[in-house]
């Protein structure tokens, strides 16, 4: 159960940027999980696939999104 408090609240930290989280929160703790494993995971594709120059645009794509998910509120 402590580990779990632990991510939670590591979560939480990592993907808002606001003093008090609005209700979304536990959304922009799943979107920021996808978007992780899907970054790690498109770099893996890449590499099999002997084409690593596409990877910055993988990594750029995952910045834009959690640059989107901290700062796009309304």
């Amino acid at each position: 159960m402590k580990n779990k408090n632990k991510l939670y609240k590591f979560l939480l930290y990592v993907t808002n940027n606001e003093e008090k989280p609005r209700d979304e929160e536990v959304w922009d703790m799943i979107f920021f999980l996808i978007e992780f494993f899907a970054t790690i995971g498109g770099c893996i594709f890449f590499i099999i696939k002997n084409q690593p120059e596409w990877m910055p645009v993988i990594i750029i794509e995952f910045c834009w999104a959690f640059d989107q998910l901290r700062h796009n509120r309304a």
